[in-house]
């Protein structure tokens, strides 16, 4: 009877033949070859299987953004991953580059070398279009430089930098060349969170925006429905803010749409003490009021939807800068209305 080193060194033999036996069987996995692509480039593939590798050459302190977009009519869900050269694995998106497209925003490479950038899909395959930017590469818009941007299907997405030089209250215009189709225009801070976009306002038009002083800004332009090859171009103008800003002590007179919004702005103190006050002078509109900073989102204020003629709201500003008043049809009511605004300081 055989001992237990025996036996033991019996099942070793047994299952390292077995082992033996299915690797010999298995068809090898080739890996999945890389693509190069450089900075400042668009490229454009086919998604035919579980994830593309592109790979790039960067240098430490390289501040970088990668989009991948799906190309028009294509039904992918584009994913990017972004591996470093030690295979470490950086950053990874789904849908930060508006709707379903993926984006690394503002990288900074932490060492020199090969990087590796996977761009998959979380459903479907097809055509997709993958740029990648370096913010030292990026175009300034300023007051005094306007900017030209041609978009196309297959480089429907450009960065700027903003320079305002100076100025915190302003606004950002698109003006279409030779092409009537819609770009979406989105500011973004310098760690990619949105400031503010042309998708809640007109497509044209971004009014206003509000720019602290001490940090980067990033301009994205985006093509949305086109439905040819034909390069778009565009004027990108910057300039100083057309909103007038509400005085205190001032009654303004405005008229509010059935189901709609209107926008008022005002600039105050921390730790200002405010009174607001919305008189409903014509209609049935049931009026709502929010109010918010500009700089930094903060909640300030808000009530709904009353049949009140007059809405007084208190309250103290929890920091300088510009606020946003919005004054809405919270009833959604079948005829418009007119009403006073006005906001007063001790």
């Amino acid at each position: 009877m055989p001992n237990g080193n025996s036996t033991k060194a019996l099942l070793l033999l047994i299952l390292h033949s077995l082992m033996v036996l299915i690797l010999s069987n298995m068809t090898p996995v080739e890996a999945q070859s890389s693509r190069q692509i450089r900075y400042g480039t668009w490229q454009s593939s086919d998604l035919t299987s579980d994830y593309d590798s592109w790979t790039f050459v960067g240098q430490r302190g390289d501040q970088i953004i990668i989009d991948m977009m799906a190309a028009s009519g294509e039904q992918l869900d584009p994913h990017l991953m972004l591996f470093s050269p030690s295979q470490r694995q950086i950053s990874i998106d789904d849908d930060s580059g508006g709707g379903f497209d993926a984006r690394i925003w503002g990288i900074t490479l932490p060492e020199s070398g090969e990087y590796e950038i996977i761009a998959s899909s979380r459903t479907g395959l097809g055509r997709y279009h993958l740029q990648l930017v370096t913010w030292a590469q990026l175009k300034t818009l300023a007051l005094t430089k306007p900017q030209h941007v041609t978009l196309s299907n297959e480089s429907a997405i450009q960065h700027m930098r903003i320079d305002p030089l100076g100025l915190e209250f302003v606004r950002i215009v698109a003006e279409a060349q030779n092409t009537r189709a819609t770009v979406l225009m989105t500011v973004y801070d310098q760690w990619g969170e949105v400031v503010t976009t042309s998708h809640y306002q007109s497509a044209s038009t971004i009014d206003p925006i509000v720019l602290q002083s001490d940090q980067a800004y990033i301009l994205t332009l985006k093509s949305v429905f086109l439905e040819d090859d034909r390069a778009r171009e565009y004027e990108i103008l910057l300039e100083s803010s057309s909103i007038e800003l509400l005085a205190p002590h001032k009654s303004y007179a405005s008229e509010l749409m059935a189901g709609a919004v209107n926008f008022h702005y005002f600039e105050g103190n921390a730790g200002q003490d405010v009174q607001l006050q919305v008189v409903r002078e014509v209609g049935d509109v049931s009026m709502s009021v929010y109010i918010r900073s500009l700089t930094g989102e903060a909640f300030v204020a808000s009530t709904t939807g009353t049949t009140l003629n007059t809405v007084t709201l208190t309250f103290t500003l929890p920091q300088s800068g510009i606020y946003l008043i919005e004054v809405s049809d919270g009833a959604y009511s079948a005829s418009s209305g007119t009403y006073q605004i006005e906001y007063n300081t001790p």
